[in-house]
């Protein structure tokens, strides 16, 4: 099984992570950010008349842009959740990955992925083999977002609908597969203990 992030490394689409101290920072940043993401929809959804200012506050100053972006967001577009953060596995296909959010916004299904580094080519295909994951689990998504939250407390939506995203997340599927199933035996692989 290969997660989406690991099979566009495979693929070429997306470079390979270096081990460098301000890459690790920048993925620690990353994910402390998605759980502060979590914690903050969870609380406008519990309590949406009330100001989430006290939450804010008491964050760590360094995360505290990233969080009014995040409110901004959901302030500004008002998403219906379906999923959050659900982790989607394809037996069939050998694939596994974990969507940000499926949500309706603006009357259409929605699949949402947070990010705060820079936007690269990659992040469409990334949502494109998301997408494929969650229809062959039984939601039909209808458009793919990128939302960019900035430590400024700003936020920049990019929407992905290119059909072509589809197709081209399909080769690499495909391609992964071919090469599963003509990849030599390791002595010993799939023997049982």
């Amino acid at each position: 099984m290969i997660r989406v992030t690991e099979l566009l490394r495979w693929s070429g689409e997306s470079e390979p992570i270096p081990d460098y101290p301000h890459v690790r920072r920048a993925m620690e940043r990353g994910t402390a950010v998605h759980d502060m993401s979590l914690n903050l929809e969870d609380r406008l959804d519990l309590q949406p008349d009330k100001p989430v200012e006290d939450y804010i506050n008491e964050l760590p100053e360094w995360i505290r842009g990233y969080a009014n972006a995040v409110r901004r967001f959901n302030e500004d577009y008002r998403p219906q959740w379906i999923e959050k953060e659900l982790r989607k596995v394809d037996i069939e296909l050998g694939i596994s990955g974990c969507p940000d959010r499926v949500c309706v916004i603006d009357e259409k299904v929605s699949l949402i992925d947070y990010k705060t580094g820079h936007n690269y080519s990659w992040h469409r295909l990334q949502l494109a083999l998301y997408q494929i994951l969650v229809e062959r689990a039984g939601i039909q998504i209808e458009q793919r977002v990128n939302v960019y939250l900035y430590s400024s407390g700003r936020y920049r939506v990019g929407i992905h609908n290119n059909i072509k995203d589809i197709h081209d997340a399909w080769l690499i599927i495909n391609k992964y597969k071919r090469y599963k199933e003509n990849k030599p035996k390791v002595l010993g692989e799939g023997c049982k203990p």
